[in-house]
């Protein structure tokens, strides 16, 4: 593998080779290429041999013969037309709180479907990236909105389940509800239990949801991945106290569900 900590870009045209990225990359942020058109479709970060893992990852999910996720089938398709994947390290020598925000930046940015990138991106990436959730990519009037809103005002004991849709939900082209219902990693039993869903925004709520039934909609993933049909909230107090208001509690790394009752 060629590499060059000033972030140039470089690539192993071979998945045969073993992990061995020399210690002095540190945490670096990589881009997995289909070599047939050099179209990005995975951005993640990682250090030393995490970049191949991927690979690794795909071919004993092909002995598993279980429904894999969209990234593991670009990845065995790959593979199998063109024996090679194309790595690309975009950034390295970093800490691994900065590659985290290089990550998040790449996967916002290549994943706003507000913008054409199809050309050099289809990602697979199936969350946004670190802290997208609030300092992601946003426009001047999400800017404004975001500033100007106020924190939400939750009741005692009002369970709410909040769902980042910062890597589904693109203003002129998606409706809140398509891109908040499906298809999440939930423990079911702590799912049921709220009495709203949250749906959120660059940090803001932006769609209320009740009367919530989930169904599984991926079981042979491992954790099964969830999808909900509900009713929008209707109730005028409650949508004074959360709607358009934010979200205050944040979300974990990488992860687009918070409850505010565990």
């Amino acid at each position: 593998m060629n590499n060059d900590n000033n972030g140039k870009l470089s690539y192993c045209g071979s998945t045969t080779v073993e992990a061995t990225v020399d210690e002095k990359l540190e945490y670096y942020v990589y881009a997995l290429l289909d070599p047939t058109d050099n179209v990005i479709f995975y951005v993640g970060k990682g250090k030393n041999g995490r970049i191949v893992d991927h690979i690794k990852e795909a071919k004993a999910a092909l002995k598993s013969q279980r429904k894999q996720s969209k990234k593991v089938e670009r990845i065995l398709k790959v593979l199998t037309d063109l024996g090679q994947i194309k790595f690309l390290i975009l950034r390295s020598g970093l800490s691994e709180k900065n590659a985290y925000e290089v990550e998040g930046t790449m996967i916002d940015f290549l994943m706003n479907k507000d913008y054409d990138f199809s050309r050099i991106a289809d990602l697979q990436n199936v969350q946004g990236g670190h802290h997208n959730d609030t300092n992601g990519m946003m426009t001047f009037d999400d800017m404004q909105r975001i500033v100007s809103s106020e924190p939400a005002i939750i009741n005692d004991g009002e369970k709410i389940l909040a769902i980042s849709i910062n890597s589904s939900y693109f203003p002129s082209k998606r409706d809140v509800y398509a891109a908040v219902r499906s298809c999440w990693h939930v423990d079911v039993k702590h799912a049921q239990r709220a009495r709203y869903i949250a749906a959120v925004f660059q940090g803001v709520i932006v769609g209320l949801y009740e009367n919530a039934h989930w169904q599984e909609v991926m079981p042979s993933e491992t954790p099964s991945r969830y999808e909900f049909n509900a009713d929008q909230v209707e109730d005028q107090d409650v949508k004074d106290r959360l709607l358009y208001h934010k979200w205050m509690l944040g979300f974990g790394s990488g992860n687009p569900i918070r409850y505010n009752y565990l």
